[in-house]
This record gives C-alpha cells, sequence and structure tokens, in this order.
C-alpha cells in the first residue's frame, strides 16, 4: 500500500483522490497521523505507534466529520497515554466490549416493574410516558442534564395551567415521580446523581374556596341543563357525601353495604391510605339508587365510556371531570372559579355552619389523627357521622328544593 507524507490542512485533504488502491498520506504536521485513502474515496484517520516491539494502529474516524485540527488533538492524546504507560489500543477495545450505558426510558422501565404494586403506580407511569420518554427516552441515564429535566416540568407546569388544573401541584407530582425513578437508579449504581433534586418544588398556596348557598343552589340546577350524566351524579355525589374526586369516580358497588348503610373506601383509594368506613344519608342513597339504574356496568359506579371495548373494564378518571369543570363552570354554569375539591370543602364548611363538631368532621373526610387510639376515636364516631352527614343532606335537599 503507497504511502506518502505532507503537511495537511482541509483543502489538501478534500483534494485527495481515489485511486485504484487505497494509500496512506502520513501528516508531518503531527507525527504517527496518517489518513487513509480508500479506492471508493472514504477518507479515515488513524494514528500509529509503537509499544515495545509492536506497532499498533487506532482508527480515529473519518474525514471530514473529524478535522484536521480535531485528528491532530486526537493523536496527541493517544500518543501522550502511551508515553504515560497505557496501552490506547487495549483500552479502546475495552470500551468496545462495555456495555452501552442503559437509556432513560430502559431505567423507567425497569422501575416501573420494581413499584408495580406502589399506589402511584398509576400517575408514575404517567409522568414517565407522556413528560419524560418523549424528551429523552432514548438518552443515556447519566448524560441527563439539570436543565433538561427543568425544561420538562415548566412544560408541564405551563400545560396544567393552560388546561385550568393547579400547575404548581402537577409540577410538583411529575418532579417526584423522576426523583423517585432517579433515587432507585442510583442505589443500584446506573447514576451517581440526581438532577431533579436540584429543581425546587413549586410553592403551592392554600385555596380556601368554598360556595355560597346560592351559588350551590346555581351550580345544582345548572347540572341539569346539557351536561353529561357522569359528570352530574359525580359532582352531586361529591357535594353529599364530601368526599374526594378520586374516591367517588373510583367506586365499586361492592363497597356499599345497604344493610348498614356504610360505604367502605378501600385504603388503594383514600388519601391516607387507611380504610374509611362512611355512613351514607337518605338523600347520598338515593343517589346512589338513580346511577346503579344507569350503569352500564356491574362493578364500578361509572364505568368508563371511551370504546365499546373498554366499557366496563376500568372506572371513569377523575381527571375527565375536573377537565369538564374547569371549561363549563365560569362559562356554562355560571359560578366562578371552582373546582370540584370545593364541593368537598363547602360540604365540611356546611356541616360546621350546622353545629357539627370538628372531630366528627374530621372523622367524615378520614382526615389523619395524632394518636394511636385514632381507629378507636373513629369507630365511635360512626353515629355521628351518620347524624351529621344527614342533617347536612337534608338541608341540602330543601336548599336545591329536591
Amino acid at each position: 500500500m503507497a504511502t506518502r507524507q505532507m503537511v495537511l490542512t482541509e483543502a489538501q485533504a478534500e483534494r485527495l483522490k481515489p485511486e485504484e488502491k487505497r494509500y496512506n498520506v502520513k501528516d508531518s504536521g503531527q507525527p504517527g497521523l496518517d489518513l487513509r485513502v480508500t479506492p471508493s474515496g472514504v477518507k479515515t484517520w488513524s494514528v500509529v505507534y509503537r509499544r515495545g516491539r509492536k506497532t499498533q494502529r487506532i482508527t480515529i474516524g473519518r474525514w471530514p466529520a473529524w478535522s484536521v485540527i480535531k485528528a491532530r488533538q486526537q493523536a496527541r492524546d493517544i500518543l501522550r497515554a502511551r508515553d504515560l504507560g497505557e496501552d490506547p489500543a487495549a483500552v479502546k477495545q475495552a470500551k468496545k466490549r462495555a456495555p452501552e450505558p442503559p437509556t432513560v426510558q430502559e431505567i423507567g422501565d425497569a422501575w416501573l416493574a420494581a413499584i408495580s404494586k406502589r399506589k402511584s403506580l398509576r400517575l408514575d407511569k404517567q409522568a414517565l410516558t407522556r413528560d419524560l420518554y418523549p424528551a429523552l427516552g432514548g438518552q443515556p441515564l447519566r448524560d441527563v442534564t439539570k436543565p433538561q429535566i427543568a425544561a420538562i416540568l415548566d412544560a408541564v407546569l405551563a400545560r396544567a395551567n393552560a388546561r385550568g388544573a393547579t400547575g404548581e401541584a402537577m409540577f410538583n407530582r411529575v418532579r417526584a415521580s423522576f426523583s423517585s425513578m432517579w433515587a432507585w437508579a442510583i442505589e443500584r449504581g446506573h447514576s451517581d446523581d440526581n438532577p431533579v433534586m436540584a429543581i425546587r418544588r413549586q410553592k403551592l398556596q392554600s385555596r380556601e374556596r368554598v360556595f355560597t348557598p346560592e351559588e350551590i343552589k346555581t351550580l345544582w340546577a345548572a347540572w341539569d341543563t346539557g351536561t353529561p350524566y357522569s359528570v352530574r351524579m359525580v359532582s352531586r355525589l361529591l357535594l353529599v357525601t364530601a368526599q374526594r374526586l378520586s374516591e367517588v369516580t373510583r367506586a365499586e358497588w361492592s363497597e356499599v353495604d345497604r344493610s348498614t348503610r356504610i360505604w367502605t373506601i378501600p385504603s388503594a383509594h383514600t388519601k391516607s391510605g387507611r380504610v374509611h368506613r362512611l355512613p351514607l344519608s337518605d338523600f347520598a342513597l338515593e343517589l346512589l339508587d338513580a346511577v346503579e339504574q344507569e350503569s352500564s356496568d356491574g362493578r364500578y359506579w361509572f364505568p368508563s365510556k371511551w370504546g365499546r371495548e373498554r366499557r366496563g373494564l376500568q372506572a371513569l378518571r377523575s381527571n375527565t371531570i375536573s377537565r369538564y369543570w374547569s371549561e363549563h363552570a365560569d362559562v356554562t354554569w355560571g359560578v366562578e372559579d371552582a373546582r370540584p375539591h370545593d364541593l368537598r370543602r363547602s360540604a365540611v364548611t356546611a356541616m360546621a355552619e350546622l353545629g357539627v363538631r370538628r372531630e366528627v368532621t374530621s372523622a367524615v373526610l378520614n382526615h389523619t389523627h395524632g394518636d394511636v387510639t385514632a381507629v378507636y376515636v373513629r369507630a365511635e364516631l360512626i353515629d355521628q357521622q351518620r347524624d351529621a352527614l344527614q342533617k347536612w343532606a337534608d338541608y341540602l335537599q330543601e336548599l336545591v328544593e329536591v
């Protein structure tokens, strides 16, 4: 194979033409560096050096992706490593044999599998598949930077605010999922640091919106005018029972004992992670009777209506209700700054105004108590909860005239 020598420049490298046989051009500007030209016109940089009695050749890369300046610098680095006693060729081969670093999606999928029984699995999976994977899924986890994570979370905040949701809460929810995944990866040696931890949580402002009696009357009447049945009945049950949106939308008929008039909300559905036994008023049972007659499913109070093949296989999603509220409460229903959770707060406020003691309303809400006797206290308060919810239901029925 023919060998030539010259001080290579970009212009000279470009002028090198392919010949019948490949040939090498040694760069006089950097000892050990040469440019090989093949009959097909491919030009490849190599570094040739001696180590002991052996001559080694290491391929750097192709011109013009590797410029003359860049190739010379790489050649100097290789020869410097040789002078320090290293074997650059052996190092390169070891790197080739080393497994590729795991990507964000590979680690994310492994983490989701590891937490398959966690209560937050659905939200964690949504955070990864909707927000993280589209942006960074194919990137090595260890290469992800703080600015990249910040950009994703800023987009989450903007999207939630545009939909009328609490963007700060969604930001914190997605951030928590990301941070948990990175912490899991660090424990297993896939990453050295957690770029999510450097990004502060959003500060949440406490919401104190309570509907006035006139606003409750307005909402109740408006729900009868063009509002989807599921939105109407979920909203009414939220107001009558004072429970959380997710607890109502995920409720199953097996949770209701009509003989004792108790709705037992399983721990998997409660925010506190504790079973909640809630007495049902006459009004709540009337609403449930109406829902049961309309339901197309024998399991859920409100089965999903998304497609015939999926109907009845899962419960209605709470964000379906929240989104409808954000789009219609102000414009269609005529009540400003209204959200589904305000119904729960309004119900409890009304009970307090009706003379219900604080510990009873706390039991209705399934709030956490600080002492170990709390479970016994809640059991003793069942009858008082029943009286409180019945008093509230009677007041509400008179208010909305049903």
